[in-house]
């Protein structure tokens, strides 16, 4: 898992300004995020998906396959 750093004042929002902003007052400071863009916030599946290039249709579960080592197994 990733997380933002500590000192995402200094390194984040100089960086990104158009992206992230900082909100709210005094100790209830958040970081927002003011401008979303689409194509990075949709996975490769819905692409396909919306394309017709996939069996897999939006809000479909999706099965992963599952390998456990032997000793999981058995309990």
């Amino acid at each position: 898992m990733k997380y933002v750093s500590s000192d995402y004042e200094r390194s984040l929002i100089p960086e990104f300004p158009d992206y992230f902003r900082i909100v709210g007052r005094e100790e209830t400071w958040v970081l927002e995020l003011v401008c979303w863009i689409d194509e990075l916030g949709t996975s490769i599946m819905e692409k396909k998906a919306m394309g017709g290039d996939s069996d897999y249709a939006k809000g479909m579960p999706i099965a992963f396959s599952m390998h456990f080592f032997e000793r999981f197994r058995d309990g």
